[in-house]
């Protein structure tokens, strides 16, 4: 269990910014089909809000735990 964790937890952290690319990709696209997706777009918004907070602290978190693993 504690072997698998820490690099459950990195796969996670390099899956975020793949996801957060994809999705200003998509935004330009989005944007450009005008006030439909308008929902969609304040989603978006919200999402790389929460990414900016969150980012930073999973990437520390995931260095910490992969240090305590290496430590034991």
């Amino acid at each position: 269990d504690l072997s698998i964790s820490p690099w459950v937890n990195l796969l996670f952290v390099l899956l975020i910014p793949v996801l957060v690319f994809c999705a200003y990709q998509l935004q330009d696209i989005f944007r450009k089909s005008g006030p439909v997706c308008r929902i969609y777009l304040d989603m978006l918004v919200v999402l790389q809000k929460l990414e900016l907070y969150g980012l930073t602290g999973a990437t520390h978190l995931a260095a910490l735990r992969l240090d305590n693993y290496h430590s034991l």
